[in-house]
């Protein structure tokens, strides 16, 4: 997996997900949203929001706003203004971004990471969940990483973020982070 190019790996992605589907993940993708304390009338960004889950529209019924935006995978279609292309997402901000089982899927997640924290509003959060800060559900091909010990510290500390607070709950881990102060990034990528 580490060694396709971008588009050969999209290739991988589209030919998993054309035979196989996620299960709903819409109550630790609603979890990881309120990981980040949000506030009415800000945005925020469902990052690998897939097409598995109802956490989106769930939450823009209740008067939030989330957009998505996931790197492998069309969302389904009716989607309309909420889905964000990655032209796009290079022009917005958001005041958080959360994600479910992702992280654990980035061949550059320190890259990524940073590509993502210069997408926050001053003093924005992101909140990342995932069984894979502990050894689980290694039998799969597209779990690149498992980020065991002080990994997962070193990462952020790489990504120039610190991490401000973790849920765990059973295989529900949630790391909540910010941006380091003298964090000065842009989003030039946004890769799988």
């Amino acid at each position: 997996m580490f060694a396709l190019s971008n588009f050969c790996l999209d290739i991988e992605y589209k030919l998993h997900y054309s035979v196989y589907a996620e299960g709903d993940s819409t109550e630790y993708e609603l979890r990881a949203f309120h990981a980040l304390n949000p506030k009415r009338n800000r945005i925020y960004l469902n990052y690998g929001s897939g097409t598995w889950s109802n956490t989106s529209e769930t939450l823009r019924e209740d008067g939030w706003k989330v957009y998505d935006f996931d790197p492998c995978v069309t969302r389904k279609s009716g989607q309309g203004k909420w889905e964000l292309s990655r032209g796009m997402l290079r022009e917005a901000k958001f005041h958080g971004i959360f994600s479910n089982n992702v992280l654990e899927h980035m061949r550059h997640p320190i890259r990524e990471l940073r590509a993502m924290a210069a997408l926050l509003k001053p003093n924005g959060r992101m909140a990342h969940a995932t069984p894979c800060y502990q050894y689980l559900y290694e039998y799969t091909r597209f779990h690149l990483f498992f980020y065991l010990g002080n990994s997962s510290s070193m990462l952020f500390s790489r990504a120039r973020l610190h991490q401000i607070g973790e849920i765990s709950d059973g295989d529900f881990i949630c790391k909540v982070l910010q941006k380091n102060r003298k964090n000065r990034l842009s989003p030039r990528s946004l890769l799988c």
